[in-house]
């Protein structure tokens, strides 16, 4: 249950250079991607009984003395020390607001979960990634206060329409959807990427000013004349100049010439490419371009240098320009000019963060295990002003304490379990945990697991640090371990199942596997008429359902003992040669209805269970069997808890269960899980 085996569950983040590049961009929705969990939420809500007056008490007056409210409306932080959204609105509710005021955040079987606990938890995992996005922020409000330039809601309410209106929808709704499926909330959507959109733009205004005869030349790139060519490009101009010669002596050619001789990808379409328009290209593309339009059709260009190959082109048509009428026109303009003042904001906008970082002196503290022994309390300078560990614990808990808290309520039921059971975990339970992932994903190194070779590999790939993986997937597993252990118990037949389910003889079968009993009958019958082999084969590729038999005239991997499949290995084993003791009767396994055709016996692989086997049987029938105690007692916890969670305005009270010796005896009954 450790790295890959250990997590059911995740939400996503994405780093802040990607956010700072999209808003770059002008780009709306971001796809949040990352640490992914073992331990989801605690479940949906529940009334409160009667019998819990206290506890109910406790959860009212939380709820009502710390019911989120709408902040004052502000257009820049109050502080260049804190390290807040830019801007806040009063239409801005959830986490922000409610983590902001409650002093306890859970109730965990009357155990409580502080606010100041909760946001050390978030530091831990999420302090690297939200200190760069604060020093971020802290550059480009820095600029505006400089520059005297105010963001107001006003401006980032009218963004959020003009963006939400492009895609048809209310900006409620548009935000709404953001926060479904890309989990960005609305204060994150407004302060993270509005309000810095905006500011880049401000900032950048001197850069993205559209003159008149930019519209112009857009209008006629989009509406005027075009040429339709073709083009041959080479190497050298020595190449060119003979490709030329015989294209100029046989113009026909130039189609086939463009086929053997150009190295462009348009040579797969003698030299086809889309037509040429005015005012697309760079100062290197104006010659090309400008070649192209002083040719009359049918004739062929000279030489033209482009980029490191030498272009011919032959003007096939000359499309003449779209009619526009004045209001059509007006409107193409319009358009146009918003669309070219994008496309400066894109590259201006970067420059302008890229200037503004390195003309601002940035030590990032909390990055830095020396600089913080010598700055307790600093996470970070920018130009000076100090942003506190404080104020960057208080951001992490505003971005992800409700995906934290949910972790957090599972590892306090986990401690009190262990508790009830005077169990610990300890660093050498961690470390045989890590050793124990490394060698099941195969990472070794001279026999042994490489640890720290495994570790950074899952760090890299779910982009988690070493702390936030141990403590997120490796301790939950460990301490569910330590609670169950003692419950698994590995017998001489679960043993003797095993081999014969590894090594001992299997069927070979073919399968039809059907959804119609109706159809399942008529299959069996026409299967009864002809009981050869390829006849079953045929039948399956007719009828079956299922795409391995479908697409394999009925081949299936061979039936063995102790699958977890008893119905189809009780008539697999039953099957025999001839006519009518090869074919099953029609066997009824959940919605499906299957038909076997018995092939033949496969011989064992082993016919005796020596001492390495039944050591490494025991090994793998106790670690599967373990993995499913974990299961069990894990959902029992959270079954058998009390959690009311105040941030998700959810309340879980206990559930009845049944008795721990009944829990001990599933555990110890369930079926031996075997290898593959």
């Amino acid at each position: 249950m450790t790295g890959k085996d250990a997590r059911n569950s995740s939400s996503k983040h994405s780093p802040w250079k990607t956010r700072i590049s999209l808003i770059i961009g002008v780009i709306a929705v971001i796809a949040i991607c990352a640490i992914a969990r073992f331990f989801a939420g605690t479940g949906a809500a529940s009334a409160q009984s009667p019998a819990q007056n206290r506890t109910q008490q406790t959860v009212a007056a939380n709820t009502q003395a710390n019911r989120p409210t709408a902040p004052a409306s502000v257009s820049r932080p109050a502080r260049p020390r804190t390290p807040a959204a830019p801007t806040r609105t009063a239409k801005t509710t959830g986490r922000a607001a409610a983590t902001s005021q409650l002093k306890v955040v859970a109730h965990v079987n009357n155990q409580q979960i502080t606010r100041e606990q909760l946001a050390s938890a978030c530091l831990k995992r999420y302090g690297d990634e939200v200190i760069d996005s604060i020093i971020n922020k802290h550059i480009v409000w820095q600029a505006c206060q400089q520059n005297g330039i105010n963001i107001t809601e006003a401006d980032v309410d009218a963004e959020i329409a003009r963006m939400s209106g492009k895609f048809g929808l209310t900006p409620d709704r548009w935000m709404q959807m953001l926060q479904d499926e890309r989990d960005i909330t609305p204060q994150e959507y407004r302060s993270e990427i509005i309000w810095l959109t905006l500011a880049l733009k401000r900032l950048a205004a001197d850069q993205i000013e559209v003159t008149d005869q930019e519209v112009k030349n857009a209008v006629e790139a989009e509406y005027g004349s075009k040429i339709k060519a073709r083009i041959i490009a080479v190497e050298t101009a020595q190449q060119a100049e003979q490709v030329r010669a015989l294209a100029v002596a046989k113009p026909e050619t130039f189609g086939a010439l463009a086929k053997e001789h150009s190295v462009d990808p348009s040579s797969s379409v003698q030299g086809v490419i889309p037509p040429i328009r005015k005012h697309i290209g760079d100062s290197a593309y104006a010659s090309f371009e400008q070649m192209a339009f002083s040719l009359q059709e049918g004739q062929i260009s000279p030489i033209v240098p482009l980029g490191d190959k030498f272009v011919i082109i032959k003007c096939e048509k000359i499309l003449q320009p779209n009619y526009l009428s004045n209001t059509v026109r007006q409107k193409a303009e319009v358009q146009i000019r918003h669309t070219l003042e994008e496309q400066k904001l894109r590259s201006s906008a970067a420059k302008t963060f890229s200037r503004l970082q390195e003309n601002s002196k940035i030590v990032n503290v909390y990055n830095n295990a020396q600089l913080r022994q010598q700055m307790p309390g600093v996470a970070a300078t920018i130009n000076g002003q100090q942003v506190t560990v404080a104020a960057l614990a208080d951001e992490c808990l505003k971005r992800y304490g409700k995906s934290v808290l949910d972790s957090e309520i599972n590892r306090v039921m986990l401690l009190q379990a262990l508790q009830r059971k005077q169990r610990s975990v300890t660093q050498a339970d961690i470390d045989e945990e890590l050793a124990r992932a490394a060698e099941m994903y195969g990472y070794m190194k001279d026999g042994q697991p490489d640890v720290n070779a495994w570790v950074q590999a899952i760090t890299e790939q779910d982009k988690v640090t070493v702390d936030a993986y141990i403590q997120d997937a490796v301790w939950p597993s460990v301490a569910l371990k330590k609670l169950v252990d003692a419950q698994v118990v590995v017998a001489a037949d679960d043993i003797q199942r095993g081999f014969e389910s590894n090594y001992g003889p299997r069927v070979q079968v073919k399968a039809i596997v059907l959804n119609s009993q109706r159809t399942a009958n008529q299959v069996w019958a026409e299967a009864r008429r002809d009981a050869s082999s390829y006849a079953f084969g045929e039948l399956a590729s007719k009828y079956s359902i299922e795409p391995i038999s479908k697409e394999n005239s009925g081949q299936v991997p061979p039936i063995r003992r102790h699958s977890g499949q008893p119905i189809i290995e009780d008539a697999a084993f039953q099957l025999g040669p001839g006519d009518v003791e090869s074919l099953s009767d029609v066997l009824v396994v959940g919605d499906k209805y299957i038909i076997l055709k018995y092939l033949g016996h496969t011989d064992p692989v082993v016919t005796e269970m020596d001492e390495e086997i039944r050591k490494e049987l025991y090994k793998d029938l106790y670690e599967k069997k373990l993995r499913i105690a974990m299961g069990q007692e894990f959902d029992r916890l959270k079954q058998s808890a009390s959690v009311h969670n105040f941030l998700a305005n959810t309340s879980q009270m206990a559930k009845p269960q049944k008795s721990e010796a009944l829990f001990r005896g599933n555990a110890a009954a369930a079926a031996p899980a075997t290898r593959r």
